[in-house]
């Protein structure tokens, strides 16, 4: 067998220099060299920058997480996720943020802000359906026997008075 602890005045024998020239020949994942054949094959299936698997992280031991974390992470269902933020009144009203939920209050306050006036304008036209339309008018409310001819789809006729 051959020598591994060596000391100043030790006889070489031939098999001493047999391993000596194995062991500066480059290992392969079939013959021993600087490195045992079976280490060559280990370091070959690691990836470069590989690390030390971290411990399991349990809900009372600490691993990859804190177990606070694994506690925390638990309670999360699949498939959540983050909670946007609520609009404020401001940008409720603006209705240019379609990133943030709005609550009630705050769809109240969009909805009063920026609905239109609808002021309905009166028409009494009796029997003439040519009656002109009001300029500017947003509704009209049109009152006659026959139906109108300048009526809008805003508008509303009561016929047959």
């Amino acid at each position: 067998m051959a020598k591994k602890q060596w000391q100043t005045g030790d006889i070489v024998e031939a098999e001493d220099l047999n391993r000596l020239e194995t062991a500066t020949q480059p290992v392969t994942t079939t013959s021993d060299g600087i490195l045992l054949k079976t280490d060559k094959t280990k370091l070959d299936g690691i990836e470069s920058g590989a690390q030390k698997n971290p411990e399991t992280v349990t809900q009372t031991k600490n691993g990859l997480m804190s177990a606070t974390d694994k506690v925390k992470f638990d309670g999360i269902e699949t498939g959540a996720q983050k909670n946007p933020s609520k609009a404020n009144q401001a940008e409720a009203e603006a209705g240019t943020d379609d990133s943030k939920y709005m609550t009630a209050i705050r769809v109240k306050q969009s909805i009063t802000k920026n609905a239109p006036t609808l002021a309905m304008t009166v028409v009494n036209h009796g029997s003439t359906a040519s009656t002109a339309r009001p300029a500017g008018a947003v509704a009209v409310y049109w009152i006659g026997t026959v139906e109108p001819t300048n009526a809008t789809d805003n508008d509303l006729w009561i016929g047959g008075l």
